[in-house]
């Protein structure tokens, strides 16, 4: 799940997610958005399931850390495939844009 701009993550929506991938058998939920998380951690409070629980883990990623990653892969260890830094390259272009709504940490709050 991705939100831009001031969105926030909803519960429900995250959970709603969490029961697919454990029906599906896939791994891991990962939401993105541009609040900040330590280390990957989750930050919606999701009540999974107690059968799913280990089944399924949930991750964040800031649209910030998106960003720095993609930089770190172009400028720092290269990408040997044209086709893929092209895409990455578009990406940071997007990630970059006032209309992305991908702006990273902004401000403390009131």
């Amino acid at each position: 799940e991705t939100k831009t701009n001031g969105n926030a993550l909803r519960q429900e929506q995250v959970q709603a997610y969490a029961d697919i991938a454990s029906r599906r058998g896939y791994e891991a939920v990962v939401t993105v958005s541009n609040d900040v998380a330590l280390e990957g951690s989750p930050l919606v409070e999701v009540r999974v399931d107690r059968r799913r629980r280990n089944k399924v883990a949930l991750w964040h990623l800031s649209w910030a850390e998106v960003t720095h990653q993609a930089q770190m892969l172009i400028r720092h260890e290269g990408v040997r495939n044209a086709a893929h830094a092209w895409l990455l390259e578009e990406l940071l272009h997007y990630l970059r844009h006032d209309n992305s709504g991908c702006h990273g940490f902004q401000n403390m709050g009131p």
